[in-house]
C-alpha cells in the first residue's frame, strides 16, 4: 500500500501543477464529503477538488473532481468528474423547505455534473484511467487534461450563463433514467441563479413553464414545485411581482 499511496500523491502533485496552468485551484470537496479514506495513513481512495477561475455566473462554481481509488491487481484507478456548484442555492433551497415542508427534500448546491466517462461513451460512463508506475504519471495526467481542455471545457462553456443553464433546464439530463422531464434540482438551481442575477422575469418565465407541465419527474410533483414557487417569492420579493403575486 505504501507505494500505491506514494503513486496517488505524485499523480495529484503533478494534476494539481498542471490544472494551475488552466485556471483550476484546489479547494476543500465542494459535495461537502470527505477527501480520503478515513481512519488510515495510507487510504485506498482519495478525491481532489478543483475549482475554475470563473464560471461565468455570479454566485455559482464551475469545478472537476479527481478521484483516485486502488484497484484489485494494485493499479491505481482515476476518475474525473465535472460539476457547477452553488452554495448559496442549497441555503435558498433550505430557506424554502423551512418556510413550507410541501417543497420537498430538495437540498444541497450541485447543479449539474457529469463524469469524465460519458464523454468517451455515454452508454457506459464507469470508464476509468489506469495507472500501474510511476513512468505511466505523465500519461495519466495527460489523460484526465485531455478531457479538461477538450469536451469539459465545453460543457462549462454550455453552463456559463443564466441564458444557456436555462435552455438545458428545461431538458432532462443526459444521464437520468428519466428521459423525458427536467431534472428537478438543476431547474431550481438554475431559478434561484436567475433571481440572485436580477433576472427575476426570466426565473419567472422558466417556473411559469414549468408549472405548466402535464408531468413530472419522478422526484417531484407539481405540489413540490408550486410550493418552492411560493416559498421563493416569500424570500425573493421582486421574483413574487414577476410571478404575479
Amino acid at each position: 500500500m505504501g507505494a500505491r499511496a506514494t503513486l496517488m500523491t505524485q499523480f495529484i502533485q503533478r494534476l494539481t501543477d498542471r490544472l494551475a496552468g488552466e485556471g483550476f485551484a484546489p479547494v476543500p470537496p465542494l459535495d461537502g464529503e470527505g477527501e480520503a479514506e478515513p481512519g488510515t495513513r495510507s487510504p485506498a481512495w482519495r478525491r481532489v477538488w478543483f475549482a475554475a477561475s470563473d464560471s461565468g455566473i455570479r454566485c455559482m462554481t464551475s469545478g472537476v473532481m479527481a478521484h483516485v481509488d486502488c484497484g484489485n491487481r494494485g493499479e491505481l484507478r482515476i476518475g474525473g468528474r465535472a460539476f457547477i456548484v452553488a452554495q448559496v442555492v442549497e441555503e435558498v433551497l433550505e430557506a424554502c423547505r423551512d418556510l413550507n415542508s410541501s417543497v420537498g427534500a430538495f437540498s444541497g448546491g450541485e447543479i449539474d455534473s457529469i463524469p469524465f466517462g460519458y464523454f468517451d461513451n455515454p452508454l457506459d460512463a464507469s470508464r476509468k484511467i489506469s495507472l500501474s508506475h510511476e513512468v505511466d504519471l505523465d500519461y495519466a495526467v495527460n489523460q484526465f487534461m485531455r478531457f479538461v481542455r477538450g469536451p469539459v471545457y465545453r460543457w462549462f462553456e454550455q453552463r456559463s450563463s443564466v441564458d444557456k443553464l436555462s435552455v438545458l433546464a428545461r431538458a432532462s439530463h443526459p444521464m437520468d433514467f428519466d428521459k423525458v422531464n427536467p431534472e428537478p434540482m438543476r431547474l431550481r438551481g438554475c431559478v434561484i441563479l436567475s433571481v440572485l442575477a436580477d433576472r427575476v422575469e426570466d426565473a419567472a418565465s422558466l417556473m411559469g413553464w414549468y408549472l405548466d407541465q402535464s408531468q413530472f419527474h419522478a422526484w417531484d410533483s407539481f405540489e413540490q414545485a408550486a410550493a418552492f414557487d411560493v416559498a421563493l417569492g416569500q424570500q425573493f420579493p421582486g421574483y413574487a411581482r414577476a410571478r404575479g403575486r
